[in-house]
């Protein structure tokens, strides 16, 4: 094919391609508002020409139908990640917290603060690992930046009590959150105090069954407390088991089996009544069992990781359906109710199942 027929074909091809793109009628997915409120959107299946090759594209997806996972991709990914995480860290000492890459814009008015401190969390590991001086050097770096800014602008105490001050309110969760920061940083000691203070505020959270309340400081609008401490009960139940392996301190433990214990009949014995499951407590409590039963040796706790890795793999996209870049996602379009598909959902539900295969 001549350069100039090579051309004209490929203006055509745009042609066609903006046109059928304007007319298509997509399948239906959702947006949500900070309110809750859901608007249809319209979802497109799109092909880009490059040269001479065409690339099927889906929700903006480089479709691959064959994967080769090894250890050398995986690496590969997770340093990506790193690096960009690393460069979205901002001269105020935190993470940018979004970006759009379809306007190419970031966010100016979202923000997140236990998303922040998970942030937080991968920097200590990073510097944990001295893996090499040169990135050892720029993770210390940002590591202390973000240690400074979390704990200067956000960190509030009440006397022996120590809690995470954002957007009026003090959360359960940011408080979790601050101490699995603290305690796998170098600069722990630094902070030992106010990582104690953070575990006061904690058990003083902690009711005499063994639940917890999701608030230190209410916000001043209505919430669904049931709804918050699926997230927010497994993270406290964390922060208690890893302050108890970096301390040794035995209250720290009970507390947590305490938690646990009444949590496992809360969310887990009672796992067949689908009125009452929701998915976004396993992620957390797996972590937490796999946990105790290494510390304790206890089966009940082995067993109960197992019974809600099984449901959580139920959910699990197996087909390929609707669309291929469903495969594999841990999201299922008849129950809606459990979230809206976003990238985030596969990564926490796979990690946990990999927690529990570590203990078969």
């Amino acid at each position: 094919m001549s350069n100039y027929n090579k051309s004209c074909w490929n203006k055509i091809y745009l042609l066609l391609m903006i046109l059928i793109i304007v007319s298509l009628i997509a399948a239906s997915a959702f947006i949500f508002d900070g309110a809750g409120n859901t608007s249809n959107i319209l979802k497109y299946e799109t092909s880009s020409s490059i040269f001479d090759e065409i690339t099927t594209f889906y929700t903006s997806n480089d479709v691959k139908y064959k994967l080769e996972i090894d250890i050398e991709t995986i690496s590969e990914s997770l340093q990506l990640a790193k690096d960009w995480l690393f460069s979205n860290f901002n001269t105020g000492g935190y993470f940018t917290y979004e970006y759009n890459p379809s306007n190419n814009q970031y966010s100016n008015n979202k923000n997140n603060i236990i998303r922040q401190l998970m942030s937080s969390r991968i920097l200590a590991e990073e510097v944990e690992k001295h893996e090499d001086l040169i990135n050892w050097r720029n993770a210390s770096r940002i590591h202390r930046m973000n240690l400074n800014s979390v704990f200067n602008n956000w960190y509030r105490e009440d006397g022996d009590l120590g809690y995470i001050y954002f957007g009026d309110k003090a959360k359960l969760g940011a408080m979790a959150m601050a101490i699995r920061v603290l305690i796998d940083s170098p600069y722990y000691e630094k902070y030992e105090e106010i990582t104690t203070k953070l575990a006061n505020t904690i058990l003083y959270l902690q009711n005499d069954n063994g639940s917890f309340r999701a608030w230190y400081i209410e916000p001043d609008y209505s919430y669904d407390e049931e709804y918050l401490l699926r997230f927010y009960s497994g993270e406290a139940i964390l922060s208690l088991i890893e302050l108890y392996e970096v301390t040794g301190k035995i209250d720290y433990l009970n507390a947590a089996i305490k938690s646990q214990d009444f949590y496992l009949e809360e969310y887990i014995d009672q796992l067949e009544d689908d009125k009452d499951y929701y998915p976004a407590f396993i992620p957390w409590h797996s972590m937490c069992l796999n946990k105790l039963y290494y510390i304790t040796s206890d089966t009940k706790y082995r067993e109960a990781i197992f019974k809600i890795t099984d449901k959580v793999i139920m959910m699990q996209n197996q087909s390929g359906e609707p669309d291929i870049d469903f495969l594999g996602r841990f999201y299922n379009p008849a129950t809606p109710e459990y979230g809206y598909l976003h990238s985030a959902s596969p990564a926490v539900y796979l990690e946990r199942v990999c927690y529990t295969y570590e203990i078969t």
